[in-house]
């Protein structure tokens, strides 16, 4: 049964298609939805992108709001699931807000893959 989750998450993996913006909120909401999810691996090759500035650049401004939205998320979510989050960024992502999610995800580990 474990194989064929493996199998089923590689094809899902090899299936997406980038399309110039990144929703990690919404990602990581339907994560969390998953009720018997102990360990989360989030990947991910750019900065998040809030609701309507898809493929927009965003100010520094923008983007802390976004990334401070994303990270109490997880914070509330997590609070008492305690699950792990393993966090792996490709280049064009945040290092910083990736290792957040790490520690707020029950101490999981951060990658940079460049």
């Amino acid at each position: 049964e474990a194989h064929a989750e493996v199998a089923g998450s590689q094809e899902f993996v090899e299936g997406l298609k980038a399309e110039g913006s990144t929703n990690a909120y919404d990602a990581l909401v339907e994560a969390f939805a998953n009720e018997q999810a102990d360990t989360i691996y989030f990947l991910t090759d750019g900065t998040p992108t809030p609701p309507g500035h898809a493929g927009g650049q965003l100010t520094n401004e923008q983007l802390r709001e976004e990334i401070d939205r994303i990270v109490s998320m997880v914070r509330e979510k997590n609070r008492f699931r305690n699950v792990k989050i393993h966090c792996m960024g490709f280049r064009g992502s945040d290092p910083g807000m990736l290792r957040q999610l790490c520690e707020i995800g029950n101490r999981g580990e951060y990658t940079d893959i460049r």
